[in-house]
């Protein structure tokens, strides 16, 4: 059967397929660039199905008419004779303001012109609340764990397990005891397995910084931005040093394809996040560990009810990846206590990209203050 090539690069086959235009595309990288449509789309749809499940309080509800009624005012006066006012209606902002349920359905073509500009502008993104992550609650710090991984005391009901955990909201460990590494090997674990740990706790830890801590909601999308991030996980990388998988991680979040994530700030901050982890120690470190895995299994089961074309070879790498987390899961619950230690290499490495990066900044300003200097004599001296 014939191979189509992707309709964006031209240089891989077309293993997928864009559900809202049907465009065959063969990566996460070419389906972000192949339609600003498609992909402001699927943002618009998942900020209304997030505002349904959201309660806000009278205060919230005004800020947020107000700035719907600045966006319309905004826009009467760029539109033309012939186009149609975009004015709030009175009929919706009753609606809003009783606390009804508004669809898209509801909105006329003005009023939802008027909302797009207002959540492209960034005007609401103030009222959305800054998620904090699990492992920085002072709650996590109070996490017990068994000594096979699993919940020290074993609830009689999930229920009463979610409250257990609802105190600091990290993630459930696993749900079975870890084996010992004898089990899974027969080898001795490799030196590199630290090296190895750290590479995913900053990529798991970017990941749920990304999607604010519901990457439930795309576990395919979630999965393969932890693969683009994660050097151990996606080309199955024998990283040797903390240097040399933070500054591999960084520069992935740094890349174009996360242009507008945080850049090295988020990246510096997730060095943070890392040693957070770490210095917890084993029941968060286990827990972050279970949670990924859980992404990647759930990514794999949602490749296959999406039903792709040729998913043989993404199936494989996701499959690897949760396997390889497995493992580490296993090493790092037997090594208990002693991740604590890894904190100190991840804060070291921090300390020296945040110099790294200051000096960078003050050559740039001391480079640019001597070229301005210069050009202004040679324009004087040019004058004389």
């Amino acid at each position: 059967m014939a191979r189509l090539v992707c309709r964006i690069c031209q240089k891989q086959y077309a293993n997928y397929t864009c559900p809202r235009c049907n465009l065959r595309y063969c990566s996460l990288q070419c389906y972000k660039g192949h339609s600003v449509q498609c992909t402001e789309a699927f943002s618009r749809d998942n900020v209304l199905a997030e505002m349904k499940n959201v309660e806000v309080s009278k205060e919230t509800k005004q800020k947020i008419l107000q700035a719907l009624q600045r966006q319309s005012e905004e826009g009467k006066e760029s539109i033309n004779d012939e186009e149609e006012e975009t004015s709030i209606s009175d009929e919706t902002l009753q609606k809003l303001i009783a606390g009804a349920e508004v669809t898209v359905a509801d909105l006329s073509l003005a009023e939802l012109k008027a909302f797009k500009r207002a959540v492209a502008s960034g005007e609401l993104c103030h009222l959305i609340e800054p998620w904090e992550p699990w492992w920085l609650k002072p709650g996590a710090k109070s996490l017990t764990l068994g000594s096979q991984g699993n919940s020290l005391v074993q609830p009689l009901d999930s229920t009463s397990n979610d409250e257990q955990e609802s105190t600091s909201e990290a993630p459930l460990p696993p749900s079975q005891a870890l084996p010992p590494l004898s089990h899974l090997s027969k080898l001795d674990p490799s030196p590199l397995l630290p090296v190895h740990l750290i590479d995913l706790l900053y990529s798991y830890c970017f990941v749920m910084r990304l999607y604010n801590g519901e990457w439930k909601d795309s576990p395919l999308d979630a999965a393969m931005d932890l693969l683009a991030t994660s050097k151990v996980l996606s080309q199955s990388a024998q990283p040797e040093t903390v240097t040399e998988v933070i500054c591999y991680c960084s520069e992935a979040v740094c890349s174009p394809a996360f242009r507008h994530a945080g850049g090295s700030q988020l990246s510096l901050l997730l060095c943070d996040d890392t040693a957070a982890l770490l210095r917890i120690g084993r029941p968060a470190v286990v827990r972050a560990l279970a949670d990924l895995q859980r992404m990647l299994e759930a990514s794999i089961d949602e490749s296959k009810k999406l039903k792709m074309v040729d998913t043989k070879k993404e199936s494989k790498l996701l499959q690897a990846a949760s396997r390889k987390a497995f493992f580490l899961m296993c090493w790092a619950n037997q090594l208990g206590d002693g991740v604590a230690c890894l904190a100190a290499l991840v804060e070291t490495e921090k300390e020296r990209r945040a110099e790294s990066t200051e000096s960078t900044v003050a050559t740039a300003r001391t480079t640019t203050r001597t070229t301005r200097t210069t050009t202004k004599a040679f324009l004087s001296a040019a004058g004389d």
